[in-house]
């Protein structure tokens, strides 16, 4: 069928990459693994980065077979990409290079590191959380929310609890007063008298929704909320 014939030549092409004339391997799952091995993460590209300027930067650091710009769900660049070198000696030799390549000099150095230790560390990650979540449940110490270090409190996305002794509330209740508003993180842990919610939109929009008369009330209880207005 032209559906079958049309995936036989993107695969023809996926795995010659740009030596058309390099011959098939008989044993893809050899190639698989010899291609995850020649594949490398990279963090730390401008976001108004393009295929184009991936490449022109990356080729200076050898053969590339293919670049893939990693996106968010609303399409925007990341920041980082997944890079498959003809040969391993140069994804060896650019792995080396992890905090000491620039993309220029007035750019902070790139993280890089293999396509295997990349998965490595984010399953790591996972197991960790799952671990706490599973030590909370048994009665252990209260699980802490991690907040990225070196959190930058952008203007109008950032909401402050104050006064909030002696109301008995957690993290679930926060974003279940606001849920439908997009939050990306609570900071707060059982007993803390503050608390910050980061969310995708306005804060402001968000708080004005959730005002019963005019107050802010949460599990029962008045509390001060404020928008932050940023570093």
């Amino acid at each position: 069928s032209t559906r079958e014939m049309l995936r036989k030549q993107w695969y023809q092409r996926r795995v010659r990459g740009r030596n058309p004339d390099k011959p098939l391997p008989k044993n893809t799952e050899e190639l698989k693994l010899a291609n995850n091995l020649k594949t490398v993460y990279v963090k730390g590209l401008p976001l108004d980065m393009n295929i184009d300027r991936a490449e022109e930067f990356f080729s200076d650091h050898g053969k590339t077979s293919y670049i893939k710009l990693r996106k968010d769900a609303e399409g925007k660049f990341k920041g980082s990409v997944f890079i498959e070198f003809v040969e391993q000696s140069d994804a060896d030799k650019i792995v080396l290079a992890n905090k000491e390549l620039k993309f220029s000099e007035d750019t902070d150095p790139l993280i890089i590191m293999s396509r295997n230790d990349y998965f490595k560390s984010k399953n790591q990650n996972v197991k960790n959380v799952k671990n706490l979540k599973r030590e909370s449940q048994m009665g252990g110490t209260e699980l802490k929310h991690e907040v990225p270090e070196h959190v930058e409190y952008q203007k109008g996305l950032v909401l402050k609890l104050e006064g909030l002794e002696g109301i008995d509330t957690s993290r679930e209740d926060m974003k279940q007063l606001f849920e439908g508003h997009s939050v990306n993180w609570v900071n707060f842990n059982k007993g803390d008298v503050e608390a910050y919610i980061r969310f995708e939109g306005s804060a402001q929009d968000a708080l004005d929704k959730v005002k019963v008369d005019e107050k802010f009330i949460l599990s029962g209880k008045e509390a001060k909320a404020a928008i932050l207005e940023g570093e």
